[in-house]
């Protein structure tokens, strides 16, 4: 995949943009449209346009409250993100808000579940209209493994109205600090008493009276702190109420343990710092940023420079969220706020930055957040006190507990990872016995099935000359005993003819098969290259294996240009083709069940194409994600060794420098293809 941005100016300047690229022709093209602009009219000419000029297009886009492009963040402009797939399926869905927000989610996923197995779900939803943590918790509940990303539209912080559309059109970081505290009244997203007193009170006692006065505006820079296992979900006041009450960005559950996040924008970008240095290294072709309006306000110009490291990594662009969905393995689907979530796409497994070097830097306090900070510290401190001492004297005496387990943990890893290598030698030469064995046993079955084969052309050889024989002897006779008469001699020589044409027929194919036999033989067992005609091999590979198919029902569809001479060892195409024969006999097909395999190969520059498809019994989703790991079979104890597959995915990969994929449902077949490297012709 490839990602291109281009910052709107005005229409003629996109379709030239667009005309002029390359990935208008790409066979999946994904367009993220990020505007500040809050107008109907110009949104869905923005859709209008791109959609005439690229009729393939999926499209989603949602107004901000700020928009991200290449390291540089901006207000009320307009961010174009085409991103270019070649192997992912894309599929864009538009609904009403429903009558709750996880009602909407729940339509949402019964449109996912019908289009098939999806496995990033990028979703912008009403930044006004969606409470974003009931829309999540749908997901958790019905489709737990999807990783979505996202989040809630924006309007530049005027809070009237927010949009979100496709091509279909329009519709309409924290550190923790401070004593926990106990929020002991609360409902939904709005929290009345936290330890027993005023939610307001409360800021005002350990971040000063001027800082709770000036809520919801200094809300952004100290949001209420939740622990969800490893996880800390930052939750930001958005009002606040006459009774002294505040509403946040998210809901906080009643019973909840909080403490004060605070809002340091030194340690924010140092973090930023870490964070691109974690991707380096990863397959990276595209980075999409989804951030929360409150961290934009609250690192002010810091916020370029944020970003400005993730630029160098891949091409990049975002906007700023109204609060910003994120996936945890443990947790789930999560609404968060105050942060900065990335969705990182790539394609190619070996695509991402080599040799970038990202160094240290430091960014000056925020004078106003130091002083709040220094008020906090200085009330707690007093409290925290008492506490950290008997702390100190628990660690003490855990500490020693645990150097002596550590001791005799590391013993017995030791002891452990002696056994392991042993066994682990043990098992590989076991393995390499079993795919030897795998290799003779195949030549074995070559052996017997070509054996039967030519057992009738040459009986029905044999029968031939024997009655010939026959017949010669009587007309001897006849001609000794002055018997013989010209009509006798005229029948013996019409079954003579008859007979040896017959012969003939059966030698020619008995030979062809014995040279078949031969040259397939001789390719399983040998590494040599040399240059031989496709079609004619994967003919000769076929009849090889005549003698398993021919009992069958199925029919073979070869499609090969008859031209095509490659240069390569051949024995590795026959293991290949005769694994996943057999496979499709043995497992895709029921007994005397018809059905049809196609073969077809071509040349796809450097590469050499096979596409193997069957019409048979296809694959669950157990069994496919399993397919080409070793000892997997789902014949155990009926012969089957489970390294068929394995041994021509390592074939592939290592041997060819090629790459094998596998598609396929139950009830609706499998499809295999395989790019393997086309060497030239060393002699030429």
């Amino acid at each position: 995949m490839k990602t291109y941005n281009h910052q709107f100016v005005d229409m003629p300047r996109l379709v030239d943009f667009i005309r002029a690229s390359t990935f208008r022709h790409a066979r999946t093209v994904l367009l993220q449209i990020f505007t500040g602009v809050c107008d109907t009219a110009f949104i869905r000419g923005l859709i209008q346009t791109t959609v005439d000029e690229i009729p393939h297009v999926k499209l989603i886009g949602a107004t901000t409250d700020g928009e991200i492009l290449d390291g540089d963040a901006f207000d009320q402009t307009t961010v174009f993100s085409f991103s270019a797939f070649e192997h992912t399926d894309i599929v864009t869905h538009a609904m009403s808000t429903q009558e709750d927000s996880y009602a909407t989610a729940q339509v949402l996923i019964q449109c996912i579940q019908n289009a098939g197995q999806a496995r990033v779900l990028i979703s912008f939803v009403h930044g006004l209209k969606i409470n974003g943590e009931e829309y999540l918790q749908a997901f958790d509940d019905l489709l737990p493994d999807l990783v979505v990303a996202g989040g809630l539209a924006g309007d530049n912080a005027q809070f009237q109205r927010t949009y979100v559309f496709t091509e279909k059109g329009l519709d309409a970081d924290c550190g923790a600090v401070g004593k926990k505290l106990r929020i002991t009244k609360a409902e939904k997203n709005r929290v009345y008493t936290i330890d027993g007193m005023p939610a307001a009170q409360v800021y005002a006692k350990y971040l000063g009276d001027k800082i709770e006065k000036m809520l919801p505006a200094t809300g952004i820079e100290f949001p209420l702190i939740i622990q969800k296992n490893e996880l800390k979900i930052a939750r930001a006041v958005l009002q606040k109420h006459d009774d002294n009450a505040l509403s946040f960005a998210g809901n906080v559950e009643q019973g909840t343990q909080v403490q004060f996040g605070y809002g340091n924008i030194s340690a924010i970008l140092q973090e930023a710092h870490r964070n691109a240095k974690r991707l380096i290294g990863h397959p990276i072709e595209s980075i999409f940023i989804y951030s929360c309006m409150a961290r934009k306000r609250l690192l002010g110009k810091g916020v370029k420079a944020e970003l400005a490291l993730l630029a160098e990594i891949a091409p990049m662009s975002g906007f700023f969220t109204y609060g910003e969905f994120f996936h945890d393995d443990k947790e789930g689907n999560q609404l968060l706020n105050e942060t900065m979530t990335l969705l990182t796409l790539s394609e190619n497994a070996l695509a991402g930055p080599k040799n970038i070097r990202i160094g240290e830097r430091t960014d000056p306090h925020n004078t106003q957040t130091v002083m709040a900070l220094s008020h906090l510290i200085s009330v707690t401190s007093q409290e925290l006190q008492g506490l950290n001492d008997h702390l100190e004297a628990k660690v003490n005496e855990k500490t020693a507990q645990l150097r002596l387990l550590n001791r005799e943990l590391e013993q017995r890893v030791d002891e452990k990872t002696k056994k392991l290598q042993t066994q682990y030698t043990q098992l590989q030469q076991t393995q390499q016995k079993l795919i030897e064995n795998e290799k003779f046993a195949a030549l074995g079955t070559l052996v017997a099935g070509v054996a039967h084969e030519i057992n009738t052309p040459v009986g029905l050889s044999l029968t031939g000359i024997t009655h010939i024989e026959a017949e010669l002897k009587r007309l001897l006779d006849m001609f000794n005993k002055k018997q013989m008469t010209k009509t006798d001699f005229m029948v013996f020589m019409e079954h003579s003819q008859i007979l040896s044409q017959s012969i003939k027929t059966s030698l020619v194919k008995a030979a062809s098969l014995v040279k078949s036999f031969k040259q397939v033989a001789i390719d399983q067992t040998s590494e040599e290259a040399r240059e031989y005609n496709l079609r004619e091999y994967v003919d000769e590979v076929l009849l090889s294996l005549h003698n398993k198919t021919k009992v069958t029902k199925i029919v073979f569809k070869v499609e090969i240009d008859r031209t095509l001479f490659v240069f390569g060892n051949p024995g590795y195409l026959s293991q290949i083709l005769t694994n996943l024969v057999m496979n499709s006999l043995i497992h895709g097909f029921g007994q005397d069940e018809a059905g049809c395999i196609d073969i077809c190969m071509h040349e796809a520059g450097s590469y050499l194409v096979l596409n193997y498809a069957d019409d048979g019994k296809g694959l669950s989703e157990e069994v496919k994600k399993k397919i080409f790991d070793p000892f997997f079979t789902t014949r155990r104890g009926q012969g089957g060794s489970g390294l068929g597959m394995n041994i021509i995915y390592n074939i592939i990969r290592h041997k060819l420098n090629g790459d094998i994929n596998v598609t396929s449902q139950e009830g609706a077949g499998t499809q295999f293809v395989v790019r393997m490297e086309n060497k030239p012709n060393r002699t030429d």
